[in-house]
């Protein structure tokens, strides 16, 4: 076991004594292959530890019309999947010609809200 697993696994632990529910929505984690496949078409690496991160657990489970669970207060640990949409969902913005990020301030800030809105504990 790695300090990162070893961390998580305190969390964890304390998440099953006082919050039961949060700790299991946590999914199952993910093979080393099926993170890699899911990555594959990002245009940049992510660290060896984001791998430990999802082969320990692949996120939380979050049902529509229940309360948001929070790994940390105020924040969700997405799946990979829903992190990678996040991301894509971002950069689909981002790269729209019809939106000026740079030249138009309350665009920018209203990305950044946009940002803050998900509540993502793995925002790319």
């Amino acid at each position: 076991m790695s300090l990162l697993t070893d961390a998580l696994d305190i969390i964890l632990n304390w998440l099953q004594q006082n919050k039961p529910s949060y700790a299991s929505s946590l999914q199952p984690g993910l093979a080393y292959e099926e993170i890699q496949e899911k990555l594959k078409n990002l245009a940049f690496r992510l660290p060896k530890e984001v791998y430990e991160l999802y082969q320990w657990r692949n996120g939380m489970r979050i049902c529509k019309g229940e309360k948001i669970a929070q790994f940390f207060h105020g924040y969700t640990f997405l799946s990979l999947e829903d992190a990678i949409d996040e991301y894509n969902q971002l950069i689909g913005l981002w790269d729209d010609p019809e939106l000026d990020y740079e030249g138009d301030k309350d665009l920018n800030e209203e990305l950044a809200e946009m940002v803050d809105m998900t509540n993502g504990f793995i925002i790319p």
